[in-house]
């Protein structure tokens, strides 16, 4: 089959109902990359378009059920490993103590190992049922392209290096919510600005989808919990995770599997306990998947309000990394700590990478990288102290407060409360100047 006859192919069961595009993906041949189902990523295909194709583009927004629906079989080819590259060498000097990760390494056995959990399964594969499917870059490249129906693109950066030096080498998770019109729109300008850089076949093979979470729906898809719980479940019984902050939300649901707290099942509560078991389940996956660094967005990422420096450094970022990092901010904010390098991304824009150790209260976490060794120390603190929600518990506590003991045990939050070292090695970046633009028909956060 050509690429042509592959587009028409898939791009048949887009204007089908959620249901239909689910029989589609189960009846094998080239359907894998649709299995995500006809919701939201027929929506990103049809806004993908929309400046080609408005007609039918309107007709896919009216007829498409919305939603993101997660795949009957799960099952594919050889994961993709373009990220296992070690990160740039040389701690950095630290104005503050902060914890070392092999603090971490002789629990991996007892906390959710590579090797196993409570019910054996081999999730190092999970993460490709996500990759975006073929039909979304398709209507991307159809749209880049003009009238050609070229199904390639070759991004700015390759084209100004034959090095293809700073083109995308590392796996990005989008956390899309399901049933959000909104968020299919600002996913699919995201992706077309991740096209435009590092080009279609970047894009194709690091990008995926993955699924916001929405507890008041509890117990429908309660399986996301489940697997963002998966270290905590392996050596906590629901009765003892009733006692962490925020994780007992998933162990003292009812009989019926929904919540029991009314505040839980309301705005905004509702949204930071999502926000929080979306994330864990991206962590988990990049742990699963074995990657040294993921590069995770919230679907409004790109918002000018958010988004601290241009997507064409994305890779320039993960290739300058302090060998130490755990965790590296991409959102707008105030410089803050010490600044530990300034490099240029492959098209001249300068940027400056900031050691985070300054108190701040910070808020959101729409667009971050994080190292395998962040997944290693997140996971020992939930499992014995719970979490919080989840940006300002990472921005302004875990990164930059002295709470803890050398072997990384908890003291205290409060100042001079007895903690020598930060939990996490947390780092900015920021672009001088910088200012996201996004089109008319952007939903604003």
């Amino acid at each position: 089959m050509t690429a042509s006859e592959t587009s028409r192919g898939e791009r048949a069961p887009l204007l089908a109902s959620s249901d239909e595009g689910m029989r589609a993906s189960s009846s094998g041949g080239g359907w894998g990359r649709f299995a995500l189902g006809a919701g939201t990523l027929g929506v990103i295909a049809a806004c993908a378009a929309l400046a080609t194709t408005p007609a039918s583009t309107d007709v896919g927004l009216k007829t498409l059920s919305i939603g993101l629906s997660l795949p009957r079989d799960t099952r594919g080819g050889a994961l993709h490993h373009a990220s296992t590259r070690p990160v740039a060498g040389g701690a950095l000097e630290e104005p503050k103590l902060v914890l070392s990760s092999s603090v971490f390494d002789d629990e991996d056995a007892a906390l959710g190992s590579h090797s196993g959990r409570a019910s054996e399964e081999d999730d190092s594969e999970r993460d490709r049922q996500f990759l975006v499917p073929t039909t979304v870059i398709d209507a991307l490249t159809e749209k880049m392209n003009g009238k050609t129906s070229k199904h390639s693109y070759v991004g700015s950066i390759a084209k100004k290096s034959s090095s293809h030096r700073g083109v995308l080498a590392t796996p990005v998770y989008v956390v899309a919510m399901e049933k959000s019109e909104n968020d299919a729109r600002r996913t699919a300008e995201l992706l077309e600005r991740l096209v435009r850089f590092h080009g279609a076949d970047a894009v194709r093979d690091l990008v995926h989808i993955t699924p916001g979470v929405d507890v008041t729906a509890w117990p429908k898809k309660i399986e996301l919990a489940e697997y963002a719980l998966k270290s905590v479940l392996s050596v906590r019984s629901e009765k003892q995770m009733a006692g962490l902050p925020w994780i007992e939300t998933y162990a003292s649901r009812g009989k019926d599997g929904r919540l029991r707290d009314p505040n839980a099942r309301r705005f905004p509560l509702s949204h930071h306990i999502g926000c929080l078991f979306a994330h864990m389940h991206d962590w988990q996956m990049s742990f699963d998947a074995r990657y040294e660094n993921t590069v995770i967005f919230e679907a409004d990422a790109i918002d000018p309000s958010l988004l601290g420096m241009e997507l064409s450094g994305v890779q320039t970022v993960v290739d300058h990394a302090p060998e130490d990092y755990d965790l590296i901010f991409l959102t707008a904010r105030k410089p803050e700590g010490k600044l530990a390098k300034t490099f240029k991304d492959p098209l001249g824009n300068e940027l400056k990478m900031y050691h985070l150790t300054d108190l701040n209260e910070e808020a959101g976490l729409s667009s971050y990288i994080v190292s395998s060794r962040f997944f290693k120390k997140m996971r020992r603190y939930i499992v014995d102290h719970g979490a919080d929600m989840v940006d300002a518990w990472l921005s302004a506590k875990l990164c930059v407060k002295p709470a803890f003991d050398a072997k990384g045990k908890f003291v205290a939050w409060e100042e001079n409360g007895g903690g020598e070292y930060r939990y996490l090695s947390c780092y900015s970046v920021k672009q001088d100047g910088f200012r996201s633009v996004v089109s008319d028909d952007f939903p604003k956060t």
